[in-house]
């Protein structure tokens, strides 16, 4: 009976796998999607006009050990995110050398979550530094995952409370 079931099971998985079928069809239209993809026009990334000139962080702006940057913009005394909390923010990124938008929340105009303890470096530097409410300036020196200074408005809108774990039954 057993060995039966294990027979079937692995029938089922055999006339399941696409590999079996040796239909190379699907490999060459898998292959002409990719390149229909490739050739299609990638969406506009909305331009964002900075706040404030990008090129050089102003003289009374905080420089860490690490060489971010950054300059509040709208100060607060709300709860500040620690970081393994998870948070939502409102934020804009320019390439620091043209000015130009490289990501930007405004066009969902829908905050975004962060979860710090996976954040880019920067971003795990810099957030736990807001209170809630607050919008900062943040220049960040060029990094493996970013080649270029690029610089940052972030307004952090709420800290995400952690769920309750419930204790494991016995």
């Amino acid at each position: 009976m057993r060995t039966s079931r294990l027979w079937v099971l692995l029938s089922f998985l055999i006339a399941a796998s696409p590999a079996c079928h040796g239909d190379d069809d699907d490999a060459a239209r898998g292959a002409d999607a990719d390149a229909e993809a490739a050739r299609q026009p990638k969406p506009a990334i909305l331009q964002v006009a900075p706040p404030i000139d990008l090129k050089a962080p102003p003289a009374d702006a905080t420089k860490t050990a690490s060489g971010l940057v950054y300059k509040k913009r709208f100060a607060t005394a709300g709860a500040q995110p620690r970081g393994d909390d998870t948070v939502l923010v409102r934020y804009t990124g320019w390439r620091q050398g043209t000015g130009a938008t490289f990501f930007t929340t405004t066009a969902r105009d829908q905050p975004i979550a962060i979860d710090l303890g996976h954040a880019a470096a920067g971003f795990r530097e810099a957030l736990p530094l807001l209170h809630k409410g607050e919008k900062l300036m943040l220049w960040l020196p060029p990094s493996p995952g970013m080649p270029e200074p690029v610089a940052y408005e972030i307004e952090l809108i709420d800290i995400v409370a952690k769920p309750a774990v419930a204790g494991r039954a016995g």
